[in-house]
């Protein structure tokens, strides 16, 4: 680590969905892992919480309406 030099650090989410012994994950279309099967996440937004950023991005990238 370089003193003086601003860190920034970002909370992020990375969710497994697992439901009858199976598990969904998607295909990275771009960016770092590309080609490559996931699991769904992403950088929790200001004034979010950990949980709600996780079932946003599952909605956004996975386009399930609505988790149980």
């Amino acid at each position: 680590m370089n003193a003086g030099k601003d860190q920034t650090r970002h909370l992020m989410t990375l969710c497994t969905i697992r439901k009858q012994g199976k598990i969904l994950l998607g295909l990275k279309k771009k960016g770092f892992g590309q080609g490559l099967w996931n699991g769904f996440g992403g950088k929790v937004e200001k004034g979010e919480t950990i949980e709600h950023a996780a079932v946003r991005e599952v909605q956004e990238e996975a386009g399930i309406p609505r988790l149980v």
